[in-house]
């Protein structure tokens, strides 16, 4: 991907609800990225990350030997547009400065097939109440990024959490729903972070399954759902994002 001289995204700022922006410093052309999502993406022994608007090099990161390619990473860094680009491969990449990052869990959405395996799924113990859920519009490839926060969480509490479509329709905007879900859990694998989890869900079945039943054309349409409580019968309440339906034009399609 060869970077052009200009990125065209210097005075994006990114809003309904996320914290990713980028600011630019009109003398010294300095762009910050904060809470961005990113893929580690090596070229041989050269570090590069995918994030949703160009790649970049990334120098700090030379020599790491902790990180895989296809990693899923939460980044802040900062890049200087007036720097020659690094060349590499025939193209150009800027390269970035003070590059931070944590690494993030992911779980592929489920696509059932039949209604009674999708309530199967809602009566499993992934039971743990949510306090609010938040979907990060940057997003990569059909990867979807999102931020959590549990009802009751203890700062050394670890998470798994797992995302399930309803195979039967039933909102009146006639668009699928999926059902966000957590469970507590002790495995290496859980999300460790003290406030705030973010968590990725790759979204390939959901994105298949609605090209080839919903639209062809146009961009992915759904509803997301998150448990919040249990209603005065024992069952469960789930609470749907305001954003509702939620409209993605889905990038990384072959």
């Amino acid at each position: 991907m060869k970077i052009s001289s200009k990125i065209s995204f210097l005075f994006i700022c990114l809003v309904m609800g996320l914290t990713s922006c980028l600011n630019e410093d009109d003398a010294n052309n300095i762009v910050y990225f904060y809470d961005e999502p990113a893929i580690f993406v090596p070229d041989g022994e050269k570090p590069f990350i995918n994030t949703a608007y160009e790649i970049f090099y990334v120098p700090d990161l030379v020599g790491n030997t902790t990180l895989k390619e296809g990693d899923l990473l939460w980044t802040s860094f900062i890049v200087d547009t007036s720097k020659p680009s690094v060349s590499h491969s025939d193209s150009e990449y800027y390269a970035t400065i003070g590059f931070k990052y944590k690494p993030v869990d992911s779980a592929s959405v489920m696509v059932p097939e039949a209604n009674a395996e999708f309530e199967a799924y809602l009566s499993d113990d992934y039971s743990e109440t949510f306090h609010s859920a938040v979907l990060y519009r940057s997003s990569i490839d059909k990867i979807l990024f999102f931020g959590f926060k549990q009802a009751e969480k203890a700062d050394d509490d670890a998470y798994i959490y797992e995302m399930v479509m309803n195979p039967k329709i039933e909102d009146s905007n006639g668009y699928p729903s999926l059902y966000i879900r957590a469970k507590k859990s002790d495995s290496e694998s859980a999300s460790r972070w003290k406030d705030e989890i973010i968590f990725a869900f790759k979204m390939d079945a959901f994105v298949n399954y609605y090209k080839d039943n919903v639209s062809h054309t146009g961009p992915v349409k759904f509803n997301l759902k998150y448990k919040i409580g249990t209603d005065n019968d024992g069952k469960d309440v789930y609470r749907g994002f305001m954003s509702n339906p939620l409209s993605w034009n889905v990038t990384g399609d072959s």
